[in-house]
């Protein structure tokens, strides 16, 4: 098995960007993905150019953070984009501009491109890229600027104490994943499953990450998504409402003799870059 080691939301703070370059330079991350509307993207870019090996995509968003159109702006109102209920409900109801979605997410891409980094992969902020509506423009924009790659199918292992809110988003998104997103893939765009839904934002353990590949032991290749952190105060303030522990995903990434045991079980760190 060829496994990919992401950790989303580079990007968003300085101590996420920190946790995510440590966890690719002393351990076994491989992937990332730029919040281009982030507070410390142009530290990302910096850290980004230092780092040339780590592969760099761009995580969509349409949620939670600031917009980079006036378009988005006009829609919603405030500094920041709604929640993902607020914006599911618009999307449900037909109250969003889906063209001002698409000038907003292209221009998210281009400052990405604009900065020098060429994008190997689109994934997105709480999973919105998948939503109906919205995933269709993702294809489009995903072939406009010859990104290789993008997250698609997502697959978990049953969890349990997972709670109540939880277990119902993973519900909402394995049905829609199923129902919307499988009958639309286009037959050019490469499959990469990924995994690590249930328990983001630091409950993964390293038990578990062996137990994912034992599960998952016929996919060629599988994407393991992580959200890595240094656990600074401003990041774990900021961002209370996530409930994430950001420093336990880039401590499992940087666990000592980590990518000696994955070699022994036949798991093979890559990336999206090197598939492309």
């Amino acid at each position: 098995m060829k496994l990919i080691v992401h950790g989303d939301d580079f990007g968003l703070t300085p101590g996420v960007n920190q946790g995510i370059v440590r966890a690719y330079s002393q351990g076994i991350l491989t992937s990332t993905s730029l919040v281009a509307s982030g507070d410390a993207f142009d530290d990302a870019i910096g850290l980004a150019r230092q780092h040339t090996g780590l592969d760099v995509g761009v995580h969509l968003t349409l949620t939670d953070e600031k917009p980079l159109t006036q378009a988005m702006e006009a829609f919603f109102t405030g500094e920041t984009l709604p929640s993902r209920q607020t914006f599911t409900l618009a999307l449900a109801m037909g109250r969003l501009d889906l063209s001002a979605a698409k000038r907003e997410l292209c221009a998210q891409v281009e400052k990405v491109l604009d900065s020098g980094i060429a994008p190997t992969h689109l994934d997105s902020h709480q999973f919105v890229h998948l939503l109906p509506g919205i995933f269709p423009l993702c294809l489009a924009i995903r072939k406009q600027y010859h990104i290789p790659f993008m997250r698609t199918v997502v697959k978990e292992r049953t969890h349990r104490g997972l709670g109540l809110k939880r277990s119902l988003q993973w519900a909402m998104l394995k049905t829609w994943v199923s129902r919307y997103v499988k009958p639309r893939l286009p037959s050019e765009l490469p499959i990469i499953p990924c995994t690590g839904f249930l328990q983001a934002g630091g409950r993964l353990t390293a038990e578990d990450l062996i137990g994912i590949f034992g599960h998952f032991s016929g996919e060629a290749v599988l994407e393991v998504m992580l959200h890595p952190g240094s656990g600074d105060l401003y990041t774990k303030e900021k961002y209370a409402h996530w409930g994430y522990e950001w420093k336990q995903d880039m401590d499992l990434c940087t666990a000592p003799g980590m990518e000696e045991q994955l070699k022994k079980m036949g798991v093979n760190l890559c990336s999206f870059r090197g598939l492309a």
